[in-house]
């Protein structure tokens, strides 16, 4: 979609990406982007005590073709402003991604109606809860955070390494938004293994991490999946992986799957699976 006040480029193979980070979360997202290197993307770190100054100049967020938001619901006064740039991305026909995290070791009901507002005002919302990773330099609840902020910059490497054909099996534009814009709920899952089939059981990982019942994986409308594997890499491991990706959430409606290989950013033998489930209803996912 075009606009005649605030014009965007037409889409193409490498799309203008913005990530977006609001808040306290935010800003941490953004700065391990940094210390990350990855510069594929304009990153912009917004403090949501700039509110008022922000909600007059959302002008500056129309010139891309993809938009990642990063949040944490649990933060004070960031909902309104994350929803106003949500809304605002999305109606300029701007791929309009939004990752949600919050303090809480579950999605807790009154976290439902902004949910419900960013699902129809986005193409979709990724919702990734705390995480039980460790840290030993940091004490117990900041390891938390550590491991899930960690796990949000990972989850847009993914995203932006698809966009951006910064893969050895890339995909075109069109196909990323097709799969990522399935209006719903979505989760982020990943897994790393070594070894002997290691393929397989980084796949299995990754989907024993996206933490999805039978109910949620038979409403899953599609998959965004990258595989992160050293050189000695067969052909017949990548099929084995799609096959397996597959066949865990076969179901009256098969979901859609794409699968692309990201360049391995490890010397060792691990190989590494990152798993993006879409399209998921927000009752599926809300524990009451």
């Amino acid at each position: 979609m075009q606009s005649n006040n605030y014009p965007h480029k037409v889409f193409d193979w490498k799309p203008y990406i913005k990530v977006i980070g609001i808040g306290y979360t935010g800003e941490s997202v953004i700065n391990y982007m940094i210390e990350y290197d990855l510069n594929d993307a304009d990153l912009i770190a917004i403090n949501h005590k700039d509110e008022l100054r922000l909600k007059n100049n959302l002008h500056t967020f129309y010139e891309s073709e993809f938009n990642i938001i990063i949040c944490n619901l649990s933060e004070a006064n960031v909902s309104s402003l994350l929803y106003d740039i949500s809304k605002m991305s999305h109606s300029y026909g701007i791929l309009t991604i939004v990752i949600a995290t919050f303090d809480e070791n579950l999605f807790e009901y009154r976290h439902e109606n902004i949910i419900k507002k960013i699902v129809n005002n986005s193409d979709s919302i990724i919702i990734i809860p705390n995480v039980k990773e460790c840290h030993a330099s940091l004490p117990t609840t900041s390891q938390q955070f550590y491991a899930r902020d960690k796990k949000v910059v990972r989850a847009i490497r993914s995203l932006i390494c698809s966009a951006t054909k910064n893969s050895i099996i890339a995909h075109d534009f069109t196909d990323i938004r097709t799969i990522t814009s399935v209006k719903g709920i979505a989760c982020f899952g990943e897994g790393s293994a070594s070894g002997e089939n290691r393929v397989i059981k980084a796949v299995q990982n990754a989907l024993r991490d996206l933490q999805l019942n039978e109910f949620q994986r038979g409403i899953c409308k599609a998959l965004l999946v990258n595989l992160s594997v050293d050189d000695d890499f067969s052909l017949e491991e990548f099929d084995a992986a799609a096959t397996l990706i597959s066949e865990t959430h076969s179901c009256k409606d098969e979901p859609d799957i794409l699968v692309g290989l990201l360049p391995c950013e490890k010397t060792t033998d691990e190989a590494y699976v990152s798993i993006i489930a879409t399209g998921i209803e927000v009752e599926a996912v809300l524990k009451k």
